[in-house]
C-alpha cells in the first residue's frame, strides 16, 4: 500500500498530470494558462491516436485523453490505464475516483462571466495518494479547467489566460508579454483558525483589501459542505467569525473562502 502511494504521489507530481486539465476535445482546441507566477503554458490538440484500441487526443508529446459518451467522462492515459480527471455534468456532492486513493468532488458552482461568456463555474476538490496530493480547481464545461491550487494555498498553480474552442479565441492565447497586473497576489488574507484544534467553538480571521462578495464555507474532509457562514458584500477590512461544531464528530475540516474566482482554504480540526 505505502508503495502504491508513493507512485501515485510521483505521477500526480510530474508534467503528466497535467493531462487532467482539457476539455473540450476537439482537433485545433489550444489552452494557455499562467503558472505562478509568470511560466506560461501551452498545449494544443494535434491529431488523434489509438491505444488499447479507443480513440484518444493527442496533446504534445506524452499527453492522451479521451472523452467517453457512455458515461460523459474525460479520461487520461497512463501505464495503459483510464483515468477519470472531468466529468460532463457534474453537479454539487458528485464525485470521480480512480482506485481508493484519487478523488474528485464537487463542492460549489456558480453562473459567472468567463471571457465574457456566461457559464457555470465548479469548483471541485481534488485529494490523491491518501492525501499527500490535494487541490482546489475551477472548472467550466466551455473552457475545461481554468483555476488550479494547491492546498498550501500559496498562490495559483494554473490559471487560464485564454484558449481557442471549436476555432474561437476566447481570452488571451499569446504567450509573449505578460502583462504585470496579472501577477499580482488575490486581495484576500485567511488566517489559521484559533483555537485549533478546537471543542467544539472556534474563530476564522480574514482580511478583504476591497469592497466585494464575500463567501465563507465549511466543508468536511470529503467535500461535503456543512455550513456557509458568509454570503455577502463586505468592505475592506479584517473579519472574524464564530464556526460552532455542535453536533459534529472529531476530525479535520477544511474552510474556504471565495471572493470572485478567487480562493483561499485552510485545515482545523474538531478534537473531542
Amino acid at each position: 500500500m505505502e508503495k502504491k502511494i508513493f507512485i501515485l504521489f510521483i505521477l500526480l507530481s510530474t508534467n503528466i498530470s497535467q493531462a487532467q486539465y482539457f476539455a473540450p476535445l476537439e482537433l485545433g482546441n489550444t489552452w494557455v494558462w499562467q503558472e505562478w507566477p509568470d511560466r506560461i503554458h501551452k498545449l494544443v490538440v494535434i491529431d488523434t491516436v489509438i491505444l488499447n484500441g479507443k480513440s484518444y487526443f493527442h496533446l504534445g508529446t506524452y499527453f492522451y485523453c479521451r472523452f467517453d459518451t457512455t458515461d460523459n467522462i474525460y479520461y487520461y492515459i497512463t501505464e495503459n490505464q483510464d483515468v477519470p480527471y472531468y466529468k460532463k455534468s457534474f453537479n454539487v456532492g458528485d464525485t470521480i475516483s480512480f482506485g481508493i486513493d484519487f478523488y474528485k468532488t464537487v463542492i460549489d458552482t456558480q453562473r459567472k462571466h468567463i471571457f465574457g461568456i456566461l457559464t457555470t463555474e465548479k469548483a471541485i476538490h481534488f485529494v490523491a495518494a491518501g492525501g499527500l496530493v490535494e487541490a482546489w480547481e475551477l472548472w467550466t464545461e466551455e473552457f475545461g479547467l481554468i483555476y488550479r491550487e494547491n492546498s498550501e494555498g500559496d498562490g495559483y498553480d494554473y490559471l487560464l489566460r485564454g484558449c481557442i474552442i471549436n476555432g474561437k479565441v476566447y481570452g488571451d492565447t499569446t504567450i509573449v508579454g505578460v502583462k504585470k497586473e496579472e501577477l499580482k497576489p488575490p486581495e484576500v488574507k485567511l488566517y489559521q483558525n484559533y483555537p485549533n484544534p478546537f471543542n467544539p467553538i472556534t474563530n476564522i480571521k480574514y482580511e478583504i483589501n476591497s469592497e466585494t462578495k464575500v463567501k465563507l464555507s465549511v466543508y468536511d474532509i470529503l467535500g461535503q459542505k456543512i455550513n456557509l457562514l458568509v454570503d455577502e458584500l463586505q468592505y475592506p477590512g479584517i473579519y472574524t467569525v464564530v464556526f460552532k461544531g455542535e453536533g459534529l464528530p472529531s476530525g479535520i475540516y477544511i474552510y474556504k473562502l471565495i471572493i470572485g474566482g478567487q480562493h483561499e482554504t485552510k485545515k482545523m480540526i474538531l478534537l473531542r
